[in-house]
């Protein structure tokens, strides 16, 4: 398994672990459902140097919504729903400031294609019919009509729990649990911040601090409805066992997964940048060095990680970090780069500059936000240099063409929306859509 390829890897894991404070970490890779590598790096308690393991259970956040997304697509090949339903004929009560809530269906959540701005979050809520209420009491209307435009939308995610509940009269985390997870053997995940009490080897989670150079320890929060989208908690070894339901390497042993229309879950609905698209609670990249990337990822204080597969190799790949912001992608590409014999460094080819003229330069110049705190994008001209300001931090950008900025030192892409009077309405940033805001200053 410890090839002269994999000690590469490991070799530029420990210097990327390095460069982004980075305690711990754990990688598996499969080809064929036969695990081709495997390795913790670093400490799940760095205060009593405790290794991280293959078992070492971390957060997944995000990752978590495929699992959400995978029971709907279960229960449509069961017939007991249809992605194409309307929202309201199993939330009745689910309303939103808009004409018509029966044009929003199960589709649009799935992939967040309802067109809801952010939103602030509320944890404490712990029961379905209580976010529903809430929903109905926000002052933001979608910004379009379903399927318009897409904004990653935690707080509609969730109604698909709600759904589940609805059409199989069992708790979402029972349900998930019993139907996924346990037949999966995977047993060293769960939803419960009780159980990792329980389990041994869990990490601690940590945030970086650059004034003091040292690690804070973060707790493991109770995500509330949220959990329907972000509240697994898993090793690598489990996601492995996952991501091979995907890549058909148990649909001859298990009957239970060969019904099901996995494809329908990476099937491209929404554009989010060059070659890759939204689909149903996974993002696909359509040629990677010519492969197919089917791959979500997941952030959390204290969790950064990454997880996804290749259908027509038959890899999957799952990358855990127990840190706020770290390189989760970076390191997955590394995995993924030495399964396919691809350079470790090698980039795709960088699309050219674009020289904005001073009226398309004008156009993009503003500060874009809504209501949910720390979502804020300014773009400004600073000693004629153009940046970009999130949360405090400030970044050179560069466009790509004139509705496209990339930032540079992170390579996020910002597309803005322009008007009928040339004038960008909003930006699309970390799949969220963000208005401009009027009167703001320039």
């Amino acid at each position: 398994m410890h090839n002269n390829k994999w000690s590469i890897f490991e070799s530029y894991v420990n210097q990327l672990m390095l460069d982004g404070h980075v305690p711990g970490a754990a990688v598996a890779v499969s080809k064929n459902g036969e695990t081709i590598y495997m390795n913790g790096f670093g400490y799940r308690d760095v205060k009593n140097k405790k290794p991280v393991t293959v078992d070492t259970i971390f957060g997944i956040a995000s990752i978590t919504k495929s699992f959400t997304a995978l029971a709907i697509i279960k229960l449509e090949s069961e017939g007991k729903l249809s992605v194409d339903d309307p929202v309201i004929k199993y939330l009745p009560d689910f309303q939103l400031k808009t004409e018509d809530m029966s044009q929003i269906k199960i589709h649009h959540l799935l992939s967040h294609t309802v067109g809801l701005p952010p939103i602030e979050r509320y944890q404490e809520l712990n029961r379905f019919h209580e976010h529903i209420s809430y929903l109905a009491t926000i002052h933001e209307r979608p910004l379009g009509k379903p399927g318009e435009y897409l904004s990653y939308c935690n707080d509609l995610y969730l109604l698909l729990g709600a759904i589940i509940e609805k059409v199989t009269g069992r708790l979402f985390r029972k349900y998930m649990i019993e139907e996924i997870i346990a037949p999966l053997e995977m047993h060293r995940t769960t939803y419960s911040t009780e159980d990792i009490k329980k389990f041994g080897n869990v990490t601690v989670q940590y945030d970086y601090d650059p004034v003091a150079k040292s690690f804070q320890s973060n707790p493991w929060e109770n995500l509330g409805n949220y959990e329907t989208s972000g509240g697994l908690r898993s090793t690598v070894v489990d996601l492995i066992k996952y991501g091979n339901v995907y890549v058909d390497t148990l649909a001859s042993e298990q009957s239970t997964w060969q019904h099901i229309n996995y494809q329908k879950m990476w099937k491209p609905v929404f554009p989010i940048g060059k070659n890759e698209c939204y689909g149903y609670g996974v993002r696909t990249e359509q040629d990677y060095f010519g492969y197919q990337l089917v791959k979500h990822g997941g952030s959390l204080p204290g969790v950064s990680s990454y997880f996804g597969f290749i259908p027509e190799e038959k890899i999957v790949v799952a990358v855990l970090t127990n840190v706020s912001g770290g390189p989760k992608i970076d390191i997955w590409k590394a995995a993924l780069h030495t399964a396919l014999g691809i350079p470790i460094k090698q980039k795709k080819k960088e699309a050219p500059d674009y020289h904005l003229s001073p009226k398309e330069l004008q156009a993009l110049v503003g500060t874009y936000a809504t209501n949910k705190k720390g979502s804020r994008l300014e773009i400004r001209i600073i000693n004629n240099v153009l940046v970009a300001e999130t949360n405090g931090h400030s970044s050179v950008v560069k466009a790509i063409d004139y509705q496209t900025l990339v930032i540079k030192d992170s390579g996020k892409v910002v597309k803005f929306f322009i008007d009928d009077n040339g004038v960008a309405w909003a930006a699309f940033i970390n799949l969220r859509m963000l208005p401009r805001v009027e009167g703001a200053a320039v």
